[in-house]
């Protein structure tokens, strides 16, 4: 563990740029990767069994408010910021859904199938949840990171 806790910096660091490139290239210079992501990703609820859909679909439905919100920010670059590794922890958890979601039906016979879409399941029973934290934490803005001052 201690050789490891040298390392940890860096991959959160790479966790911030990542998040920074989300928001900035993709989001604030063009999101239509978002829309064509989401628009696929709700063609497969339908398929899924009603929690799974609800779930999922509110995971999408705050993904899509948070970009919304985190577009109006584009004026105000630090407010948007301040949120985009949490964007970018939500992003992941719709797309983690979305294969969660495809893994929930696959249930038949085969047990490989049988335990991938338990697992599937598992990953949706708390989605919504994870992902209203993730959309809060994206869109609260820069106010907050002015409690570092009194340091």
């Amino acid at each position: 563990m201690l050789r490891d806790a040298r390392i940890a910096t860096i991959y959160e660091g790479t966790t911030g740029m990542q998040a920074i490139d989300l928001l900035h290239r993709r989001l604030w210079r063009g999101g239509e990767g978002l829309s064509v992501f989401l628009a696929r990703a709700r063609a497969d609820l339908p398929a899924g069994a009603e929690d799974d859909r609800h779930s999922a679909g509110a995971c999408f439905d705050l993904l899509e408010d948070a970009a919304r919100r985190l577009e109006a920010m584009q004026a105000s670059p630090l407010d948007g910021e301040a949120g985009a590794t949490a964007f970018l922890h939500l992003a992941g958890l719709a797309a983690t859904g979305w294969i969660a979601l495809r893994l929930s039906v696959a249930e038949t016979c085969d047990p490989t199938r049988r335990r991938l879409a338990a697992a599937g399941r598992y990953w949706l029973s708390d989605l919504e949840d994870r992902a209203r934290l993730a959309h809060a934490q994206s869109v609260r803005g820069a106010a907050r990171l002015a409690l570092f001052d009194a340091l």
